[in-house]
């Protein structure tokens, strides 16, 4: 799992408008130097309607289309580790994004691989990622990964596309070979949802928020700092995730393969519940 979009330091990142698609749903647009970062704000992707959920399919895929413009030959990547819920968001989206390579005529060919972590391989996915790259030469790359939240309000519902790449582990501090544009030597488009978030941040966040509401003065602030050493202390490795979270991640993983379904090849829903059967 990486960091969030929205970690980086408001100095490095140019925020753009929130635009608003529906009662459900926003977008912002970020800027960092030659990256564009887009982020898909839902209210409750969980419980969201059919509709909501074809609304949001709909708009990752035209994003997703954005970067994919003159790109015909597509390998799909889901990074993370499936035996941990929380992280699998990566290698669920990969069961159900549709292989076209040497199959049938596409407008995309599109050939899919999970990587697992190095933990459990003892490769870097970004070695495995570039040797298989080198093998069928793809014209794009897109990286599909859980992220790792400041603020428990991301959570599910935030989903986040770059081309910036991915930094795998960095999210929980275990900084593995980066996967992006400058290590794959191929344009590699980031996919990801948050479903982790450090116990630090998750109190920090409540505590503060009641803290800064009343009155201010130094006796507060004096307390508010004693409070954040102490967390850094105590909560610095604890990672939490959301209660539902096989489901969460289920919802998500449909979500975004079936964007990207819709993005490579035009494939409606319909279309791809009779293939993928």
């Amino acid at each position: 799992m990486t960091e969030l979009i929205n970690e980086f330091d408001d100095e490095q990142i140019v925020k753009g408008n929130i635009i608003k698609i529906n009662e459900n749903l926003t977008k912002q647009k970020f800027k960092e130097q030659k990256f564009t970062h887009i982020i898909f704000n839902a209210k409750d992707v969980l419980n969201q309607t059919p509709n909501d959920d074809e609304r949001l399919i709909y708009e990752i895929s035209k994003t997703l289309k954005m970067f994919l413009k003159n790109k015909n030959k597509v390998l799909v990547v889901g990074l993370g580790n499936r035996h941990i819920s929380a992280d699998s968001f990566g290698t669920e989206c990969i069961k159900r994004v549709i292989a076209t390579r040497n199959l049938f005529k596409t407008k995309r060919e599109v050939s899919v691989v999970s990587t697992s972590v190095f933990g459990l391989t003892g490769i870097e996915s970004a070695d495995i990622i570039k040797s298989i790259s080198q093998l069928i030469k793809p014209d794009v790359i897109i990286v599909l990964d859980t992220l790792c939240a400041n603020s428990y309000e991301t959570l599910v519902n935030n989903f986040q596309i770059s081309n910036f790449g991915f930094s795998p582990g960095a999210g929980v501090g275990n900084f593995r070979k980066k996967v992006n544009e400058n290590t794959l030597k191929i344009p590699t488009i980031a996919i990801g949802v948050p479903f982790v978030v450090y116990a630090k941040s998750f109190v920090e966040t409540a505590i503060n928020s009641v803290m800064h509401s009343s009155l201010h003065n130094k006796e507060n602030e004096s307390n508010i700092a004693i409070f954040n050493e102490l967390l850094k202390k105590n909560f610095n490795n604890l990672v939490l995730t959301v209660k539902d979270v096989e489901k969460s991640i289920k919802k998500t993983s449909f979500i975004v393969s079936s964007a990207i379904n819709l993005a490579l090849n035009n494939f409606n829903l319909d279309e791809q519940k009779i293939i993928l059967n």
